[in-house]
């Protein structure tokens, strides 16, 4: 039902900010926890969306999403990879293109059950074809 909810509310989306805001909000309601939209600019990556409103990833959390970015893998808060972060970093892959990272910052840490990591890349997947 949230993937279904998502691709309704991306529908509607008709521009990169409406698209990172629906993703920032739907991700935030879906996962129960703060959510950012990081897309790649001139200067690195810049945080396009947030939810909550008072949500800001801090520099080390921006250079775990970087790795995420880079490699288009996740990365962060329950993965194999800078598990240590207090982000989840989910690369927005469409083929073999990285367009950004969905970040989030989970309630409870630990490692991502494959039910959890495979509902989070279809989450990601759905974001980065809108």
């Amino acid at each position: 039902m949230a993937l279904h909810t998502l691709g309704r509310e991306l529908g509607s989306a008709l521009h990169l900010d409406a698209v990172a805001a629906v993703s920032a909000g739907r991700g935030a309601v879906t996962f129960d926890t703060p959510v950012a939209v990081l897309i790649p600019d001139e200067h690195g990556l810049a945080v396009r969306a947030v939810s909550p409103s008072g949500f800001a990833p801090g520099a080390a959390e921006l250079a775990v999403a970087k790795w995420a970015l880079e490699h288009g893998r996740l990365a962060g808060s329950g993965t194999d990879t800078l598990p240590g972060s207090a982000l989840t970093c989910v690369p927005l892959r469409l083929g073999s293109q990285t367009l950004g990272v969905l970040a989030l910052r989970p309630q409870a840490p630990g490692p991502l059950s494959t039910e959890q990591r495979d509902f989070l890349l279809a989450f990601a997947r759905q974001v980065a074809f809108a």
